[in-house]
């Protein structure tokens, strides 16, 4: 499937699978599932276009970029709307392109720009911040807790990296 929605491994209502029922019917489940969620997308989608789902190709980017301005305010996570939404358009489109039912991909090249959420982005450290540590590092009394600080800056590595590094086996010639 060439839209891949991320809502198909929720939970889904197995009460009348047979446990011992071999893989086919388990993927018949699944493939309805799937189904059910990318209506459900594509109901929304048309509900937003309007008239224009009554031929596809009335569909614009425009339109496709309204209706994903509208789940961005609509509070939808960036990787949902991305994958989920505008990946089940775009297989629909792309079915359409590949059988001549459309000429064009109105869905093609449309993103949605993922914020950076407030203190996830890892910042550098100042210069005064740097040499403060460096200054707090020199002064432990453990060997290691005054190296790592050390190695990691004239490396750029993270204190992690560096104290991960093991010595290759050392072999003893007699």
């Amino acid at each position: 499937m060439n839209g891949h929605c991320p809502f198909a491994f929720r939970i889904l209502d197995t009460t009348s699978i047979d446990c011992r029922r071999d893989l086919y019917d388990m993927i018949s489940v699944f493939l309805k599932h799937m189904a059910d969620v990318q209506l459900r997308i594509l109901r929304d989608l048309k509900s937003f276009v309007g008239d224009k789902a009554d031929d596809i190709t009335r569909i614009t980017a425009e339109d496709i970029v309204g209706w994903k301005d509208k789940l961005v305010k609509a509070n939808k996570a960036a990787a949902t709307i991305s994958r989920g939404y505008l990946g089940c358009a775009r297989a629909l489109f792309r079915f359409a392109v590949a059988n001549k039912l459309a000429a064009s991909d109105p869905s093609q090249g449309i993103r949605v720009a993922r914020k950076t959420k407030a203190g996830m982005k890892m910042l550098g450290y100042t210069g005064e911040e740097v040499a403060r540590l460096l200054e707090l590092a020199s002064a432990a009394p453990e060997p290691w807790k005054k190296w790592l600080p050390w190695l990691a800056a004239a490396t750029g590595s993270r204190i992690g990296e560096v104290a991960a590094i093991t010595p290759p086996p050392l072999h003893v010639l007699t």
